[in-house]
């Protein structure tokens, strides 16, 4: 199953826990990793910065 994290707490809890998140937009693959930093407009994977507005993060669960 496929997860969109969209708010805050979604985005803080990945982060804290270091889950690997997939970036896409348009369902297109555009990047994946650990959640460096994240603000209201911003998400950091890696060293990219993403827009919340254009991107999907997502998470597998079972």
């Amino acid at each position: 199953m496929n997860k969109v994290l969209s708010s805050d707490m979604e985005l803080f809890a990945a982060a804290l826990s270091q889950t690997y998140v997939v970036v896409s937009i348009d369902d297109m693959l555009e990047n994946a990793g650990i959640i460096r930093e994240y603000c209201d407009k911003y998400v950091k994977i890696g060293d990219s910065w993403f827009s919340r507005n254009m991107y999907e993060f997502h998470i597998m669960t079972r």
